[in-house]
């Protein structure tokens, strides 16, 4: 049994008995600042949701202004700023909260809901499926709730849900209770029972409640460590672990010795599998994480290992940016969805309502992951599917077991990533791919001095980047850039491919001489390269078009490599 501390973690409330008319002004002009703040310096609040629809919430808020009380209308406030739909842009109420009246329980996701914290009169349900608060399914509770949690997937709404779920003002706000009393139904195999609580006196220092995580048989070693932003240990002989707590630097140690640190271990044992744990990491600077990157990115040069990345749904902002840096190493990704979207709005920049002395958080630029890296492109705003899906167990969570290290070691070597071979080849794929197929010729290789300034040194075409631009296979689009994560062309494909059999002195014959009737649509400079590739029948014709400028699948084009080889 613990005290439990009633520390305010999310934004709340202070009831105002009377709103004279001088408030109702200033809740007006707050309203309109809000709004007029965003729209002008959040990069597009209409992404999602029309214009239309905001100024009619607007409207709808202004009407009953004078009715709500100060809960109620900064909750208003938060249902507006929520319509943007970006995790990133919120109303940060904190500093304006006097009363609080919270639950004393807490919900966590293993598998399906639990019941994570409880009060000790109610201790044999701790670990229970919690079932419905109130009558309604954890579905409804979960809609219900949206609209006023700032979110861009449903896994960040997930994820946030759990902070909210025990307020009752904000409980209240949802339509999910109408007085102090909240009923939640819990079930176990073929039991069912309906727990009834009351909101705790706030201003006692602590209440009685018990924790789920004080029945497990142990800790694993690879749980959250809050003392530190970044560790690293080794699991066994094999598996190599750093825990990446935030995107931050410790100042007690840098990250530039952290990664010699790291360095040192690796080049003292001959470790198969280095594993990155982004699963409690939400955000800070995406470029922090660069030296340790550049350390595993030589060792992996030099030594047949293999990068894991754990994401999860605390996996977050800058921190999914990171998760994109391991797949562009070539790296797997294990966990479940990550809370953070691939292409995002982030960046965020403050402003204070005037008359709340609360302050609001918006994004101020949207952040295209796919323009970056070849690993992106599947994505737009979604969080990141990890290439092997293992979600926490509750009975491993009961014994102490990591359910995906676990799964980790023990299978070590024999990880795959999930290459989806449906998506259209990029040019930095394309490169590998050649490149690859030259070095298992053993052909002697010659690499441009410098890399593009747009491939960055960890990538997995970073090689195969400057190889391509010093053979004049893949030309860059600049002196400096390189667009690996552009789409090619088939028109372009051509080229290269006629290329690359230049390059490796192969001259098929021709099989027939085809026409086709949009040759008017093929770029001069790739016509030469099209027939010839057309006519040996590596790239077929579409209904008599040759279709310059589609795009094709890594599929078909693997298809066509296995021609040449």
């Amino acid at each position: 049994m613990k005290k439990l501390m009633i520390i305010i973690l999310i934004v709340l409330l202070c009831a105002f008995p009377v709103v004279h008319a001088s408030e109702i002004t200033e809740r007006e002009e707050n309203l309109d600042f809000l709004y007029e703040t965003l729209k002008g310096s959040h990069p597009n609040i209409f992404y999602s949701t029309s214009e239309k629809e905001f100024i009619e919430r607007k409207a709808e808020i202004k009407k009953n202004i004078n009715e709500k009380s100060n809960v109620e209308y900064v909750l208003d406030l938060q249902s507006l700023v929520a319509m943007v739909n970006d995790s990133h842009t919120n109303v940060n109420i904190g500093r304006a909260l006097k009363d609080v009246h919270i639950y004393p329980f807490s919900i966590r996701h293993i598998e399906t809901w639990v019941l994570d914290v409880i009060g000790t009169e109610y201790e044999e349900y701790l670990g229970w499926e919690v079932v419905s608060l109130n009558g309604y399914d954890m579905k409804t509770v979960k809609n219900k709730m949206a609209p006023i949690i700032s979110h861009d997937n449903n896994v960040w709404l997930q994820r946030q849900l759990r902070q909210f779920i025990n307020v009752k003002e904000i409980l209240d706000y949802a339509g999910i209770i109408k007085d102090d009393e909240l009923e939640i139904t819990v079930k176990k195999e073929n039991q069912e029972k309906t727990i009834s609580l009351h909101t705790v006196d706030t201003s006692a220092d602590t209440v009685d409640v018990v924790y789920l995580a004080e029945k497990r048989s142990q800790e694993p070693k690879t749980t959250k460590d809050k003392s530190k932003i970044y560790f690293s240990m080794p699991l066994d002989g094999n598996v190599y672990y750093i825990q990446y707590n935030a995107c931050q630097e410790d100042k007690n140690l840098p990250m530039e010795t952290f990664s010699l640190n790291v360095q040192n271990d690796l080049e003292s044992n001959d470790y198969q599998t280095v594993v990155i744990d982004l699963r409690n990491n939400t955000g800070g600077s995406d470029g922090m994480i660069m030296p340790l990157l550049y350390v595993l990115t030589e060792y992996q040069k030099n030594n047949d290992v293999e990068i894991v990345g754990l994401i999860g749904e605390n996996t977050f902002s800058s921190a999914t940016i990171n998760a994109m840096m391991i797949k562009e190493m070539g790296g797997i990704l294990v966990g479940t969805y990550s809370g953070g979207s691939v292409d995002h709005y982030g960046a965020v920049d403050q402003f204070e309502l005037p008359h709340l002395n609360i302050q609001a958080g918006h994004s101020t630029k949207y952040i295209e992951i796919d323009s970056l890296f070849d690993s992106g492109i599947p994505y737009g705003i979604e969080p990141i599917k990890p290439d092997i899906i293992k979600e926490q167990t509750y009975d491993d969570y009961m014994k102490g077991i990591d359910t995906a290290v676990h799964y980790i070691e023990n299978n070590t070597g024999k990880l795959q990533a999930n290459d989806d071979k449906s998506l259209y080849i990029s040019r930095g794929k394309l490169a590998h791919l050649l490149y690859t197929m030259s070095l298992e010729n053993n052909q002697s290789l010659e690499y441009a001095k410098e890399t593009p300034s747009d491939v960055l040194f960890f990538t997995y075409y970073e090689e195969a980047s400057r190889w391509a631009i010093k053979n004049n296979i893949i030309i860059g689009k600049s002196s400096t850039i390189f667009a690996p994560s552009d789409l090619l062309t088939r028109e372009e494909l051509a080229v290269v491919l006629d290329r690359f059999m230049s390059y490796i002195n192969m001259e098929p014959s021709e099989r027939q001489q085809l026409s086709y009737n949009d040759e008017k649509d093929i770029s001069i400079w790739a016509k030469d390269s099209v027939q010839k590739i057309v006519n040996i029948g590596y790239l077929e014709l579409e209904n008599e078009k040759f279709n310059p400028k589609s795009h094709i699948t890594i599929e078909k084009v693997e298809n066509i490599l296995e021609n040449i080889k």
